[in-house]
């Protein structure tokens, strides 16, 4: 009867180790989730029960997986419409702002935004240099 307990007990064993193994991914996921619209780790941290620093660990682990299984234009085109939805929103609070340092905010925004899209899609043109003429 000890052979059957003890297989028991070691079959038992490896099922926690598998949900334990599942629950990690599960909240890798869901802290990347999170993160990625714009909640902070102390919250993500309280949403799924867990230390911020176990919260950050878990999804530094998800990006690096995630990065090296998706193709590089997925991921570009998720990053240009993050940037897209952080420009849209500049500008509906550009439209409501009520003094020069709102409007000037919601303009930087704007702006990094943009600049950071450029850079994305590899837009950036190099500037010339003074004396470079043909003439």
């Amino acid at each position: 009867m000890s052979d059957k307990k003890a297989k028991k007990r070691a079959e038992l064993a490896v099922a926690a180790e598998q949900i334990a193994a599942e629950r990690q991914v599960e909240d890798a996921l869901k802290a990347i989730a999170l993160r990625r619209t714009g909640h902070p780790w102390g919250q993500i941290a309280r949403t799924l029960g867990r230390s911020q620093v176990e919260v950050e660990e878990l999804a530094k682990i998800g990006y690096e997986h995630l990065l090296g299984m998706q193709d590089p234009d997925v991921l570009r085109a998720e990053v240009e419409d993050r940037l897209d939805a952080i420009i849209r929103a500049a500008n509906v609070e550009l439209a409501t702002v009520e003094t020069f340092a709102e409007r000037n905010a919601a303009m930087r925004t704007i702006m990094t935004a943009e600049r950071d899209r450029v850079r994305l899609l590899g837009l950036a043109l190099k500037p010339e240099k003074e004396g470079d003429d043909d003439a």
